[in-house]
């Protein structure tokens, strides 16, 4: 049943393959299926050996695939989509339709025991056209008012013009290429797929996915700072170093650093909650004994663990 469903949908696949290796945006996308195909491996043993459809499920992802491909004929009749919406709109009949299979065949439990597997598979549709320019103006927008208050927090002139940066030798514009989106989606993605695997509590995961909006900003304002920084104490050729041409890895670097450290706060409260208070106590008195034992040691007395 899956073969037949990936020949009928094989011009689409292949349509969806070109799209991502042309587009940078989207270059992760490819990576997606093969992370959602391990991860549904690791739970094979969770699946019952006897299945009981769910007939609910399966009419909700068939209605579903009919709408996105009645809306994709519209809108092709009316000639209103770009690339990116007319991949959308061929990506998610598909995706319906497989939630309509394993509905049928496997029931309502996979999505009870596989439901990160099977939505993560969402990340590989592209964002629609307007929806990403909104995206972009509104990430270039959060940018340009974070690296002006950046400017002023050093003493270094600066006066923001919607897109752009007054400094004293040069005026920087925040084009839509540097709104951070590509970096933005991938560590929305990789926030997803850290929460399942190292989280357990919904708004834990829910906070490590959120934290990724303010961090895509302070990261591109940061980055945006130290442009204009270079270009005022050294010169305006700056502009083409390979800081701001090639330097979008190092700043994703950057920000994966308050990003892993807030997953292991997330990660140390959700085990700490787990243990007994009795215990917690008992570890914490353990891990800082040294504030008992030191006045033992100076004065010989003190007290013992």
């Amino acid at each position: 049943m899956l073969v037949g469903l990936l020949v009928v949908f094989s011009l689409p696949l292949y349509r969806w393959g070109r799209f991502t290796l042309r587009d940078e945006l989207y270059g992760y996308a490819l990576m997606i299926p093969a992370v959602s195909l391990y991860l549904g491996w690791q739970r094979r043993d969770r699946l019952q050996r006897e299945f009981q459809p769910a007939f609910g499920w399966a009419g909700g992802f068939l209605a579903a695939a009919a709408g996105f491909l009645g809306l994709y004929a519209w809108r092709r009749s009316h000639a209103l989509m770009g690339v990116e919406e007319t991949v959308a709109l061929t990506m998610l009949p598909l995706l319906s339709c497989l939630g309509t299979v394993f509905a049928l065949f496997l029931g309502r439990r996979f999505f009870t025991e596989f439901a990160f597997p099977f939505w993560f598979l969402l990340c590989t549709v592209p964002l629609p056209g307007p929806f990403r320019e909104t995206v972009e103006t509104w990430l270039q927008h959060g940018s340009a008012a974070v690296a002006s208050r950046m400017f002023a927090g050093v003493g270094t002139l600066a006066e923001v013009r919607d897109m752009n940066i007054d400094l004293a030798v040069i005026t920087l514009h925040v084009a839509p290429e540097c709104s951070g989106i590509h970096s933005t989606l991938v560590l929305f993605c990789t926030s997803l797929l850290a929460g399942c695997l190292f989280l357990r509590t919904p708004w834990r995961r829910w906070i490590l996915t959120g934290f990724v909006i303010p961090l895509a900003i302070l990261r591109n304002g940061f980055r945006i700072f130290t442009i204009g920084e270079l270009c005022v104490r050294i010169g305006p050729h700056m502009i083409k170093h390979w800081i701001h041409r090639q330097g979008g890895p190092v700043f994703f670097a950057l920000s994966l650093v308050p990003f892993l450290l807030l997953l292991w706060l997330l990660h140390w409260t959700e085990r700490r909650a787990q243990v007994p208070a009795w215990l917690a106590r008992r570890q914490w008195r353990r891990r800082f004994r040294w504030l008992y034992e030191w006045p033992r040691r100076l004065t010989g007395r003190g007290r013992r663990i």
